[in-house]
């Protein structure tokens, strides 16, 4: 099977090697058994809820940098911009869980976590549409 050119990047094709396949399965495994944890009622909004969605944004972002570096497109700017929102994503939420546990009180609003969240989208939509 072809694949498929649309913009600088290819979809399709033969689906690489069995190198490459592998490593998605693993993706695929521990992207799952993260988001799996928030349905374990022990661990779901405490601590652990937060270290888990901190590891799935930081997943994300090695995930879109390991595909800048493997696959090197012709013009990665939009992809380091995806990048560069989900490293200020996982920053953001990195504080957001972090804050109330360091200072034992609520994170005040607006807070710099907010800045970051609210960032982080601008940037994933500006990746998203230079792509």
């Amino acid at each position: 099977m072809a694949g498929v050119t649309i913009g600088a990047g290819r979809l399709g094709g033969d689906g690489g090697s069995p190198r490459h396949r592998s490593l998605w399965r693993w993706y695929l495994a521990l992207a799952a058994a993260g988001a799996g944890v928030f349905f374990v009622p022990a661990v779901g909004p405490t601590v652990g809820g937060g270290l888990a969605y901190v590891a799935l944004c930081g997943l994300g972002l090695a995930a879109v940098l390991l595909g800048v570096r493997r696959n090197r497109p012709v013009r990665p700017l939009g992809w380091y911009l995806l990048a560069a929102g989900y490293g200020v994503l996982t920053v953001g939420v990195a504080v957001w869980y972090a804050y109330p546990l360091w200072t034992e009180s609520v994170l005040p609003y607006p807070s710099i976590a907010d800045a970051l969240l609210l960032s982080s989208y601008a940037l994933l939509l500006g990746g998203l549409v230079v792509l």
